[in-house]
């Protein structure tokens, strides 16, 4: 939501906050929510102030990445694979393994307004990775293009 995460746990009849307190919100108290991918046991949230990750069963909110070379936190969406996190940002697309998080821009254009690489949303499908930007789509073989990672 704009305020923060809500769960239900009975098909969709009630709704109950899930930590939103433990979010960093904006000067009227709002946790904007992105984005919400659900990988194995855990809850990740992309936010208007970085990503989170937490257990399904209770909210412990850990935040995961909040450093970019712009002036916005803001994470616009995040992807779980494995042991990686790709995150889609307004600095462009980061991809965190092991508590290092690196900037991957390489063949991707900025945005001719700001000056920014801005990722919007990215999926993997096999060795591919698609990436939706301010700018158009990309198509990058994570063995080629983004080397072994």
């Amino acid at each position: 939501t704009g305020n923060g995460i809500k769960v239900s746990k009975d098909k969709g009849k009630t709704w109950k906050d899930f930590g939103t307190k433990d979010l960093e919100k904006d000067e009227n108290g709002n946790a904007s929510i992105n984005w919400v991918e659900i990988y194995e046991d855990r809850i990740y949230i992309a936010t208007s102030f970085g990503a989170y990750e937490s257990s399904l069963e209770k909210a412990k909110w850990e935040k995961i990445f909040e450093s970019a070379k712009s002036d916005s936190f803001n994470i616009n969406s995040i992807f779980i694979d494995n042991d990686k996190k790709y995150l889609c940002s307004n600095d462009g697309l980061w991809i965190c393994e092991g508590g290092n998080c690196t900037r991957s821009n390489k063949g991707i254009k900025p945005n001719i307004e700001s000056g920014n690489y801005e990722a919007l949303f990215v999926l993997k499908n096999e060795e591919d990775l698609y990436l939706s930007t301010s700018n158009g789509i990309y198509k990058f073989n994570l063995q080629i293009d983004l080397g072994k990672t």
